[in-house]
């Protein structure tokens, strides 16, 4: 049976300037821990990825999933790693 393309495989679809196809899928509760990242002054990619590699980082009753981890080196793979997020 043939793979239906347009099914996603997250709720939410993570894309980057120039680009027409989504680099990324996540939850909504992968994308809220990002939005709660970046008003804590992680603002950029470069700076979650940082944060995820620290395994005993928490910030309030939030940590770094690794599916954040995974969408953020999706845009550090694709040259916006100094994207600023939010």
């Amino acid at each position: 049976m043939a793979k239906d393309r347009t099914k996603r495989n997250g709720d939410v679809s993570w894309y980057v300037p120039g680009l027409k196809r989504a680099i990324a899928y996540s939850t909504v509760a992968e994308k809220l821990d990002v939005e709660v990242l970046a008003s804590e002054g992680f603002n950029t990619p470069r700076k979650i990825l940082e944060l995820a590699k620290k395994e005993s980082y928490v910030i309030k009753p939030y940590t770094v999933s690794c599916g954040v981890a995974d969408i953020m080196k999706a845009f550090v793979d694709k040259g916006f790693g100094d994207l600023v997020l939010g």
